[in-house]
């Protein structure tokens, strides 16, 4: 098997029009591109230097601290680990990467304006308006997936926030509340509501999307190593998902009445 360098992947990231002063959404999976010589460390160096200092790299580090969650002591951004992946996992932790203060849906950024893409998540909504998420797309942000699919793509709970359906405000699991656990810095646990009762749900039927987005030839795809990678502009995507979602509030949920989340949401477009 051919190991990937970082050479490998800012050439991918070429064929794909990302480059100097790009600003892009990563979602990944590091097993995906087979050997990888550096590891995580190498996904990450390449992609700072194909957008370089005046570009903007950002990766989900969700943490998920959710009320009723066992295990959960409260968000540290310094300390609780993100569950999204071994990039994300390694790419917060570095010295020049900040990270946002959001509780269950917090992001991670490096480059320029890292700070203002990040600024105040704490007192958004989770991915609605004015979020990290938003405000990378606004700002002509590009989705890149490494090896996984759109059911990994937050950039589509955006699409569901601002066309305003209605299962937005369950829980995400049986179990589990919609408030957050917070760490603060004197040592307290504090309990946050979330903000405009904003609690993102399940991805599972996100692929639905991509033949849409297909047939506006608004995907671009190559091969890096063994990883199918793929570019799609963000505001682009979320325009498409708006559009489904308010014409059927109804498009990216399983009809599965025995569902602990499926159920329950669609339970909630019911006319």
């Amino acid at each position: 098997m051919r190991t990937v360098g970082a050479a490998d992947i800012i050439a991918g990231l070429e064929r794909l029009g990302i480059g100097r002063n790009s600003i892009i959404m990563v979602h990944s999976s590091l097993s995906s591109f087979g050997r990888v010589d550096g590891g995580a460390e190498a996904v990450i160096e390449a992609l700072q230097a194909a957008v370089g200092v005046d570009g903007l790299v950002i990766m989900p580090t969700h943490a998920y601290c959710f009320t009723g969650r066992l295990g959960v002591t409260g968000y540290d951004p310094l300390r609780t680990p993100s569950e999204t992946g071994t990039v994300p996992a390694a790419f917060w932790k570095r010295a020049e990467v900040l990270r946002s203060l959001h509780p269950t849906h917090s992001q991670a950024a490096w480059g320029n304006r890292a700070a203002e893409v990040l600024a105040d998540h704490d007192h958004r909504a989770a991915v609605g308006a004015d979020s990290p998420l938003h405000r990378a797309a606004q700002w002509g942000g590009t989705i890149l997936q490494f090896g996984v699919t759109h059911t990994t793509n937050t950039t589509i709970h955006l699409a569901e926030s601002l066309a305003e359906v209605p299962y937005l405000r369950i829980p995400f699991r049986a179990g589990w509340g919609v408030e957050a656990l917070v760490r603060r810095r004197d040592g307290r646990t504090e309990v946050v509501p979330p903000v405009n009762g904003e609690c993102p749900g399940a991805s599972s039927e996100f692929d639905r999307l991509a033949p849409l987005l297909d047939g506006r030839k608004l995907t671009r795809r190559t091969t890096i190593g063994k990883a199918l990678t793929a570019a799609t502009p963000m505001a682009e995507l979320v325009e498409v998902a708006v559009h489904e979602l308010r014409r059927n509030p109804r498009f990216f949920l399983r009809n599965a009445p025995d569902d602990a989340y499926y159920g329950r949401a669609w339970a909630t477009t019911e006319r």
